[in-house]
């Protein structure tokens, strides 16, 4: 599937602005770079089956996927992050969204169509988010929301859900992520706890995001990779234990489960794979 070209333009520095959320641009060494080294410009190349593509500035154009799931292309004044994926469903996403100074999402609208010849249905949907971090650059919280009207074998149907995501962090280490999600229309509720163990020395050169952190909302669970939500812990988990709560009506369905987690990392402590999903590397144009 070929990827959506987004717009070359210009970009103003925001390193001396006052203005968190700007709208002409970002701070060249930002997240929205790709660069995880600012000293020598290594920066992502591939994660998993995703290729990660830059424009002239040197910023983020697109993440293309390998086969025929999520691909994004971004684009810059006004910022906009276009989703689509070409699958069993086939829908695009369009975010407008705010960046800091320092290139961390901090909020989007966005407006979704999508359709499914199976089930023949069609819908369009709508989305806002909210994102915080604390001064250390860690994502704490977000808050995410939204509604769709659809029609599915000639039935007409509408749905909303809010999604409230906290994060708790410690000496520079993420030991919890807790989720609470709930469909307004059908009275379910989901809610989950994601908690990490560190009993194995694995450090995070680079805090990077890696495989087993889950961040919610499907509309946006790939950008943490791309460090768009700020930075990871300063060292990787050994474990990952998941507990969940889903209920249904009257109906409920509780587990627990533990995962371990494996690494392998390159010479100069970036993260090669974990669990399997591997990482590679460029230098940006000009940095050495």
């Amino acid at each position: 599937m070929a990827m959506t070209s987004t717009m070359s333009l210009s970009f103003v520095s925001c390193d001396n602005g006052d203005d968190d959320n700007v709208s002409s641009g970002v701070d060249n060494v930002s997240a929205l770079t790709g660069i995880i080294d600012k000293e020598s410009g290594l920066r992502l190349k591939s994660l998993g089956e995703y290729t990660v593509n830059y424009n002239n500035e040197g910023l983020y154009d697109s993440i293309a996927h390998n086969g025929y799931l999520d691909d994004y292309a971004f684009q810059y004044g006004p910022n906009k992050i276009r989703k689509t994926h070409d699958a069993f469903y086939n829908y695009v996403t369009e975010f407008a969204v705010n960046y800091d100074k320092m290139g961390r999402l901090t909020s989007y609208e966005s407006h979704e169509t999508g359709d499914c010849v199976y089930f023949e249905s069609k819908w369009n949907g709508t989305g806002s988010a909210t994102y915080t971090y604390d001064n250390e650059g860690h994502l704490t919280s977000m808050t995410q929301s939204g509604g769709e009207d659809g029609i599915e074998k000639g039935e007409t149907y509408t749905s909303s859900w809010i999604e409230k995501v906290t994060l708790t962090w410690e000496n520079g280490l993420l030991k919890e992520i807790a989720y609470e999600d709930i469909g307004l229309e059908n009275a379910r509720t989901w809610s989950a706890v994601y908690t990490f163990g560190y009993d194995t020395e694995y450090v995070n050169k680079y805090k990077q995001w890696v495989y087993f952190y889950v961040f919610g909302d499907n509309n946006t669970i790939f950008l943490p990779y791309l460090g768009l939500m700020g930075i990871g812990p300063d060292k990787l988990p050994s474990s990952v234990t998941f507990t969940y709560k889903d209920k249904l009506g009257t109906i409920g369905n509780d587990g627990t489960e533990t995962y371990p987690c494996s690494y392998e990392f390159n010479a100069d402590g970036s993260v090669a794979k974990a669990n399997g999903w591997e990482y590679t590397y460029e230098y940006a144009t000009g940095s050495k």
